[in-house]
């Protein structure tokens, strides 16, 4: 009998020591992912495509995107926390065209979009806004972020438009719109919209003890989900009106900035950017996976936001098929190597609506 009781005793302690741990170091294990420490090797093996088979500085930028971080901005959700490394520079939360560049918005170009306007893929010199810079010599700023749909862009534009007015304003748009696709998230949304509804949620003590936990649990199993089928996870192809309204919103938010534009004497250039499904460049080095991620669901928001477009007789730069020469210009199913973003820069500086 004492033998017994000693047994519970010893498995009770056991226990109580296991659930401890797991209650301290589950959070803490939380805020180093949030945080960019990550916990696991590096893995990014973008830098190892034949587009960077010449580039000695491809491996040290995707090691240092990893090391990024986000802050909490009203009305545009997120922004990029400064960083200064040998491949990215953000000062005050914009990404710079050169190390030595002092941040300043009085710049007569603005160029607004996502990360491929931000430069996943690229050193600071070789993103498309610091290339259009260097082709036309008209200073430039990087408004890009990665994530942004046209929504917070939109709202980032009118942040900073009370402080400078810039002669040229960039719009690169159509990739994150369509992430509105996931099923989780309305037309409306960002892709935080989850994650900060979750941290408003008031919860019982105990309950809350238990969160960490379950996160870490949710995050291994999404681990083991990584390489299957994801298309279940996104309704645009079966949701119409959903798929309408991100249209409309997408074409909406262009149309605000027209006006504005308008109103202001100044340039607008609304730009529809390829994607690896609109484009015949050489694909054979990426992933099937890659070349199919989310392809329906592109095709179908492509062609609901042109229609959308053109019933509103509005005039854009149409880039979807601007990479069809043999080249390799993809790094994923839709950020770019420097090559990729110099022959966007061109169609860009190139087209009728620059007139600078």
């Amino acid at each position: 009998l004492k033998v017994m009781k000693k047994i519970i005793l010893i498995n009770i302690i056991v226990s109580y020591f296991i659930f401890s741990v797991v209650i301290i170091f589950s959070p803490l294990l939380i805020d180093l992912i949030k945080s960019g420490e990550s916990v696991l090797p590096f893995n990014d093996k973008r830098s190892e495509l034949p587009n960077y088979e010449n580039v000695s500085w491809a491996k040290k930028h995707f090691l240092e995107f990893s090391e990024l971080n986000t802050s909490y901005r009203e009305h545009i959700v997120w922004k990029r926390n400064d960083f200064n490394g040998e491949t990215i520079t953000i000062k005050n939360g914009y990404r710079m065209n050169n190390k030595n560049e002092n941040f300043t918005l009085n710049k007569d170009i603005w160029m607004f979009g996502g990360s491929t306007t931000w430069g996943t893929g690229s050193d600071d010199k070789n993103t498309i806004p610091a290339l259009i810079e260097n082709l036309t010599n008209v200073s430039t700023l990087n408004l890009g972020e990665t994530g942004y749909n046209t929504t917070q862009e939109l709202n980032l534009f009118l942040k900073e438009f009370v402080k400078h007015k810039p002669k040229i304003i960039i719009f690169y748009d159509g990739i994150n719109d369509v992430g509105k696709c996931m099923k989780d998230l309305k037309y409306f949304s960002t892709g935080q919209e989850n994650v900060i509804n979750s941290k408003l949620i008031s919860r019982p003590y105990f309950e809350n003890l238990l969160i960490a936990p379950l996160k870490i649990l949710e995050k291994v199993k999404d681990s083991f989900k990584n390489n299957q089928n994801t298309t279940h996870i996104y309704d645009c192809d079966t949701n119409i009106s959903k798929a309408e309204n991100i249209a409309k919103i997408f074409v909406n938010n262009w149309m605000s900035i027209k006006l504005i534009a308008e109103e202001n004497n100044i340039e607008f250039i609304p730009v529809l950017q390829p994607t690896i499904f609109t484009s015949t460049s050489n694909k054979d080095y990426l992933s099937s996976e890659t070349k199919s991620f989310r392809k329906e669901q592109y095709e179908i928001l492509y062609e609901l936001i042109k229609k959308e477009l053109n019933k509103r007789n509005f005039e854009y730069l149409n880039l979807e098929n601007s990479l069809n020469k043999e080249e390799n210009y993809f790094i994923d199913f839709c950020h770019l190597s420097p090559d990729g973003n110099m022959k966007i820069a061109r169609e860009i500086v190139t087209s009728k609506f620059f007139k600078n």
